[in-house]
């Protein structure tokens, strides 16, 4: 686990982030946020099967064999948790939250981090490190602005 900088470090960015996040996301979008969660799971799912199958893991939640550890499985978990919140931020989201600031900030740390890491992890860049990156500083930073700009018009 400790040659695991995303575990080690990276994934505690949530923790002051969830506490902010929650306060953002507008809880009344039931329909929403079960499609969220749906997308969540089968998201994470394809990312775990690609470690699985290109041997991704440095050992810590995969094993060497491809089995899927202890620790891979409350990974998985977690990261279904956590996408859940940063789609809910992204689709779900209060307009007139005083947090939404403070949540973006935590966001753009944890991707920029988690491209860092990841680039050390595994000596270069692997897709699924990258279009995480690329993906989520956009709906992070680019998509509200699109969506903003598109509600001025009408």
């Amino acid at each position: 686990m400790f040659h695991h900088p995303t575990v080690m470090v990276v994934d505690w960015i949530f923790v002051p982030f969830n506490f902010f996040a929650v306060r953002v996301i507008e809880w009344k979008q039931m329909k929403k946020l079960w499609v969220i969660v749906f997308i969540s799971v089968v998201l994470n799912l394809l990312t775990q099967l690609f470690w699985q199958y290109n041997n991704s893991d440095s050992g810590h939640m995969i094993s060497k064999s491809g089995v899927i550890l202890p620790a891979g499985w409350v990974h998985f978990g977690f990261s279904i948790v956590e996408t859940v919140l940063l789609m809910a931020f992204v689709f779900c989201r209060r307009a007139n939250a005083k947090e939404i600031s403070i949540v973006t900030t935590f966001s753009v740390i944890y991707f920029v981090a988690m491209g860092i890491c990841g680039y050390i992890l595994h000596n270069g860049f692997i897709v699924s490190d990258v279009v995480t990156f690329v993906c989520g500083l956009f709906f992070i930073l680019v998509y509200p602005l699109i969506c903003n700009g598109s509600r001025k018009s009408f």
